[in-house]
């Protein structure tokens, strides 16, 4: 029930990834039990008014995760693959939530407060160069060591977030110990979050002749398959930046060319699970709220800090920061809805980034003000 923390069970945790050897991947049940899975969907429940219960309710919606992902196969995580263990002596802040949720607020939050962040487009011009689009070639990084693998390659940043992150979280998960990395998740209602991202960002290229598939037309599921990107025609760029065009795509085409699309074939995983189109919107919905129970679970089970927030709702909830020598539970604080000024959500994410990082905040509290109202 919601009344356990993920971490009960009686199960360790699995272990982090070793520096050699492949083997078989853990699947999505190993990484998270079901009764783990019913307890993380509990308490991110606070967090979503109403999801859990249109969803058919913790019992039907923790069968579904079972008999939908269970024996789905994630990919082991090996350095000989591009993901050895990280040397990183801080933190690397996760947001394992996808895009259209709050991701960009959260980071220009974050940039405000001198962290170095990645969010599209930076996660696709940094991590995927345009040679690398070929059908049936993984990523350069795959094939690096030290700061050029994949592992290193996120490990430049102090902050990481929307698509190609949530696909690969469970690798960074498995590739960065409890002091090496504290998690975001950024929640959204998931029938909202599917018509959002339908008419904000779903793409459609009917001249691509390669059995390409469009980053944003997806959603990710636990112990998912890398998705291939769709390369652009120039109508799509006029059409994409023509109307209305934001900032953000702009920059993205600018850099990208005719490119929009991020490449994640940073792994091989046979046995994954086929990630959900858009257009099924129920199943996207009930998918979006699987993933985002799995990923908590995961991360609660390796004892990763974590701060879980619904931006629209104005509600957070944060697990506190374990020592390294620390035992006990990770027990979850009652969710703070609509708190006073002194306790908003943008200060206590604030706050968890400073416990988690070890990073002072020397900005006076007017500019922390500033900057905080600065990226609504």
């Amino acid at each position: 029930g919601a009344g356990r923390g993920p971490t009960q069970g009686g199960q360790k945790p699995p272990p982090v990834a070793t520096a050699t050897g492949a083997g078989r991947g853990p699947t999505a049940l190993e990484l998270c039990p079901a009764d783990e899975f019913a307890d993380a969907l509990g308490v991110l429940s606070a967090l979503l008014p109403r999801a859990v219960s249109r969803g058919g309710g913790l019992e039907a919606l923790t069968a579904r995760y079972v008999g939908r992902f269970g024996s789905a196969v994630c990919p082991a995580a090996h350095a000989s693959a591009g993901w050895p263990r990280s040397t990183r002596s801080s933190r690397l802040l996760l947001n394992m939530a996808e895009g259209t949720s709050g991701t960009r607020t959260v980071n220009c939050w974050l940039e405000g407060a001198q962290l170095r962040t990645a969010h599209f487009p930076l996660t696709a011009t940094e991590l995927t160069p345009k040679s690398a689009t070929a059908p049936g070639r993984l990523h350069e990084c795959t094939r690096g060591a030290g700061a050029n693998s994949c592992t290193g390659q996120y490990d430049l940043y102090d902050y990481v977030s929307d698509v190609p992150v949530p696909q690969v979280a469970q690798l960074l998960l498995q590739t960065h110990s409890a002091s090496q990395l504290a998690a975001v998740l950024t929640l959204r209602d998931p029938w909202e979050w599917t018509m959002s991202r339908t008419n904000s960002h779903s793409q459609h290229n009917a001249s691509e002749d390669r059995s390409f598939i469009d980053d944003h037309s997806f959603v990710s599921v636990p112990c998912g398959c890398p998705w291939r990107p769709a390369d652009r025609s120039e109508a799509d760029r006029i059409r994409m930046t023509g109307r209305s065009p934001s900032r953000y795509k702009v920059e993205a085409y600018s850099r990208l060319g005719k490119e929009t699309g991020v490449l994640v074939d940073t792994f091989e995983s046979p046995g994954c699970a086929e990630p959900t189109p858009l257009t099924r919107h129920t199943t996207a919905a009930l998918d979006m709220l699987t993933h985002n129970a799995w990923t908590y679970c995961v991360a609660s089970r390796r004892r990763v800090p974590l701060f879980a927030a619904n931006l629209a709702e104005d509600m957070f909830l944060m697990e506190h920061v374990p020592g390294s020598n620390d035992t006990r539970k990770l027990l979850s604080k009652t969710p703070s809805t609509r708190p006073r000024e002194s306790e908003s959500l943008y200060r206590e994410l604030l706050s968890f980034v400073g416990k988690t990082s070890g990073r002072k905040d020397k900005r006076q509290p007017e500019k922390i003000r500033a900057d905080g109202s600065a990226c609504w």
